[in-house]
C-alpha cells in the first residue's frame, strides 16, 4: 500500500488525499463515472476527517475545494443538472484562491451552457472574470462560450453587450500579436 496515502495519516498529511481528488477530475474527463466517484469519495472523506474549517496552506485542499470538485466532475461525465445543484451547495467564498473561485465559477457557467441557459451562464461568466481577470481570460471554456453566446444571437440586450466586453477580455490575453 502507498503510504503517503495511508488512512492512519492525520492532520495535514491527510491532505495529501487531496490527490485523489486529480485522479477523480482524471476519470470523469474520459467518462469512467465509477471511477471517479470512488476518488471523489476518498478526497470527500479526508475532508471531513480534516474538518468544515480546514484549508491546507498550499494545496488548497478543503471541504469547500472537494465539493467544488463535484462541479467539475459532474459537468465532465455530461451531467450537468447535477453539476448545478452541487454548485447550488458550494460556497465559493470559503476558498482563499481567487484562480480557484474564477475557475469554479466558470465551472458552474459551463454547466448552465450545456443546458443552453444563457441567462445563468453570462453572470457566472462575469462573476469568474471579477474573480480573477487571468483565469477567466485563459478559460478554454470562456474563449469558446463568450463568442457563441455574443455571435450566435443567444444573448439579446443588457446580457449581450455584457457578454461582448467579457469577450474583449478573452480575446485581449489570448490572441496573438504578429508584429509584420
Amino acid at each position: 500500500m502507498c503510504t503517503l496515502l495511508s488512512p492512519a495519516k492525520a492532520g495535514p498529511d491527510l491532505a495529501l488525499w487531496g490527490l485523489h481528488l486529480a485522479m477523480a477530475l482524471s476519470y470523469a474527463k474520459i467518462g469512467r463515472e465509477g471511477d471517479a466517484l470512488r476518488h471523489w469519495d476518498e478526497a470527500d472523506r479526508a475532508a471531513r476527517a480534516l474538518g468544515e474549517d480546514y484549508v491546507h496552506s498550499w494545496l488548497i485542499f478543503g471541504r469547500a475545494m472537494v465539493d467544488a470538485y463535484m462541479i467539475i466532475i459532474q459537468a465532465d461525465l455530461m451531467h450537468s443538472g447535477y453539476a448545478i445543484q452541487q454548485a447550488a451547495r458550494v460556497d465559493l467564498d470559503k476558498m482563499p484562491s481567487a484562480t480557484r473561485r474564477s475557475f469554479h465559477a466558470s465551472e458552474t457557467a459551463r454547466a448552465h451552457h450545456m443546458r443552453d441557459e444563457p441567462l445563468a451562464t453570462v453572470p457566472l461568466l462575469s462573476k469568474a472574470n471579477r474573480e480573477s481577470p487571468d483565469t477567466f481570460g485563459f478559460s478554454l471554456f470562456a474563449r469558446s462560450a463568450v463568442p457563441d453566446l455574443v455571435e450566435g444571437g443567444r444573448c439579446r440586450g443588457p446580457s449581450r453587450r455584457r457578454t461582448a466586453r467579457l469577450g474583449t477580455r478573452t480575446r485581449s490575453l489570448t490572441t496573438p500579436r504578429f508584429e509584420l
